[in-house]
């Protein structure tokens, strides 16, 4: 067996030996497990491999601690481990690019707001970031040196297999409520960050329909006046459909409607191309990224929890999503994480119930 597993974990170092070094010459991600460093990786398993990376510690150091590895699930797991780190360590010697390495070690994160306080007395909550507590966190973004990019320069980068800048983040706002532009532009103008704000374009200057519960029931809509403001100002305008239902319940031509029907009105409204889309409550399936992929979009993003990785589809994009109720601790965790601290819910569907 040990001959075996050297000879697995040989292969696997060759391996990312040459995807390096391929790398290196084309500047062309290749196929395979190169671009998705975080793929089906757990964040221990992550934090742990990239410790043994920075100390290049040998894999037959590593092989000693096999017999300690417990059952048989777990051996496997550990197997799992060192192939994949063998596999790392591989890239790492063939690419001798260290801007390139840590690029794909760390890829860029989406951060997912909804509503910004409209008054200091509007108390924090899920969907609600308290503006005092938005500007600290765009404050956090500048002094840690985050590059903060527009949404489509990262699908860009992504549907052209390049790697996008170290340090990356996207911000995005969900529904396009009025105190984005009121509260959340102000900031954003005063730091120079890009956004996204997905617009549910049936409820424009109007008012939230779809939540159930406060403080988003009823809350007012961005008007055309706006978003026309904010996009002159940078911001870029994605489709969040037109009346924000969950796509995946629904019949193939009511998806379509819902789908191609938010990026026709909105073009129409704006005058501007709209290539972005977000799933309402996360809630999506193959089929229906299909149909925004049929529409016209350049890519979309859901609420599933994690980093993008640069092979990560550009119709499933994750995002982290930031609640009004997390501490500036709590968001520079995130960060570092690439994912909520809290325990990740069974499904997209079930993230955002009420929103």
């Amino acid at each position: 067996m040990s001959l075996r597993l050297d000879r697995t974990l040989g292969d696997a170092e060759s391996a990312g030996i040459e995807s390096g070094r391929r790398y290196g010459r084309s500047k062309e991600l290749p196929d395979g497990e190169f671009g998705r460093y975080s793929d089906r990786s757990r964040f221990g398993a992550l934090v742990l491999r990239r410790a043994l990376l920075t100390g290049h510690v040998p894999l037959s150091f590593l092989q000693l601690l096999r017999p300690i590895a417990g059952s048989f699930d777990r051996l496997a797991a550990f197997d799992t481990f060192l192939r994949r780190y063998a596999y790392w360590r591989g890239v790492r010697r063939g690419l001798n690019n260290r801007d390139a390495w840590l690029r794909l070690q760390r890829g860029p994160l989406i951060l997912m707001y909804h509503a910004i306080g409209r008054t200091r007395s509007e108390p924090a909550s899920a969907y609600v970031v308290p503006r005092r507590r938005f500007e600290s966190q765009m404050a956090w973004l500048r002094w840690r040196g985050y590059a903060v990019l527009q949404l489509r320069d990262l699908i860009d980068c992504l549907r052209s297999h390049r790697l996008p800048p170290r340090r990356s983040v996207v911000i995005t706002f969900d529904d396009g409520y009025a105190d984005n532009f009121d509260h959340a532009a102000p900031v954003l103008r005063r730091y120079g960050f890009p956004a996204t704000v997905f617009v549910v374009s049936g409820a424009i200057g109007s008012r939230a329909s779809w939540p159930t519960e406060p403080p988003l029931a009823g809350r007012p809509m961005a008007s055309r006046g706006q978003l026309d403001a904010m996009a002159r100002a940078g911001w870029e305008i994605g489709a969040h459909t037109r009346a924000h239902p969950s796509l995946a319940s629904l019949s193939g031509q009511v998806q379509d409607e819902e789908i191609r029907g938010a990026r026709e009105d909105l073009q129409q409204r704006l005058g501007r191309s709209i290539v972005t889309f977000s799933y309402p409550f996360g809630d999506y399936d193959r089929d229906v990224a299909l149909r925004v992929e049929r529409a016209g979009y350049h890519g979309a993003c859901c609420s599933r929890s994690g980093i993008n990785d640069p092979m990560t589809p550009v119709f499933e994009l994750r995002r982290v999503e930031v609640r009004g109720t997390d501490s500036l601790a709590g968001f520079a965790m995130m960060l570092w994480r690439g994912h909520r601290a809290a325990p990740a819910l069974p499904s997209c569907r079930l993230e955002h119930a009420t929103t």
